[in-house]
């Protein structure tokens, strides 16, 4: 694998089968992953890591949804860029900077796969990258890739209780940046409660995620969050001393599970 695409995560043994889903269930190259790395950020959350996460979240919502392998590659290149140049807290035009980095790197030789109008793909990328703006019509949209592209941004709370802190801890620094008084415990026991509150008001329906594809095949974060909020302050420290650290997921469970019996 190329170094490059090494320096920028922070959890490579895990990251690495990312990659590795991401090149069998699509027609990208390790080249177009490598060239998305070069305008990749190096930071705790928005890394080339979680954008790693939601490309291969992507397709695996993409196809739940039987969806054909063009909207597949679309998806793909819209998710590996969607936080290029994310300075690691947020800004009016992230995702706008996000697009222009994908516009100066990304040629007809690589949308090819997607379609034969390069700047017709060019503009569907670009709505997919701008629909990540948070909140945006989260919710309110009936554009199907556009839902895929919103529940796989947030993917890592529905991977289940035990990968929600691994994933999400980094979000914490970014948090502090904007509200000085946060603690690492009330950002699990209050701020995950409120995430999630929040997202079910904007979707309307009772449910976090707002894809077909992701409401058949996540774990339901209304249930998850109550054991996140109940994880004892050792596990809570835990998380977040490892969180940019090469912890890999089965050793971060295997020390969860540790402390919750502790």
């Amino acid at each position: 694998m190329n170094k490059l695409i090494l320096e920028k995560l922070f959890r490579w043994t895990d990251n690495e089968k990312k990659i590795k889903y991401i090149l069998s269930h699509s027609n990208l190259t390790i080249d177009d992953i490598n060239k998305a790395a070069v305008v990749s950020v190096r930071n705790p959350y928005h890394s080339f890591g979680h954008t790693l996460g939601a490309a291969e979240q992507g397709i695996r919502i993409a196809i739940a949804e039987g969806r054909p392998i063009s909207e597949i590659n679309l998806i793909v290149y819209a998710l590996l860029y969607h936080d290029a140049g994310h300075p690691g807290r947020p800004g009016l035009r992230d995702e706008m900077n996000a697009f222009d980095l994908a516009n100066s790197v990304l040629f007809p030789s690589d949308t090819i796969i997607i379609g034969p109008d390069h700047n017709r793909v060019m503009q569907s990328i670009r709505e997919l990258i701008l629909a990540t703006t948070f909140p945006g019509n989260r919710g309110k949209t009936t554009d199907g890739l556009i839902r895929i592209v919103h529940d796989a941004d947030l993917a890592h709370l529905g991977q289940g209780p035990i990968y929600w802190p691994w994933a999400s801890m980094g979000l914490y620094d970014e948090f502090k940046l904007t509200q000085p008084n946060l603690t690492i415990e009330s950002f699990i026991r209050d701020e995950q409660q409120k995430f999630v509150n929040y997202l079910l008001s904007l979707s309307g329906t009772g449910k976090v995620f707002v894809s077909d594809g992701a409401q058949k095949i996540f774990s339901d974060p209304v249930k998850d969050v109550q054991f996140v909020k109940s994880l004892p302050i050792g596990a809570i420290y835990y998380a977040y001393g490892v969180s940019k650290e090469n912890v890999s997921l089965s050793e971060f469970k295997t020390k969860i599970e540790c402390l919750l019996v502790a």
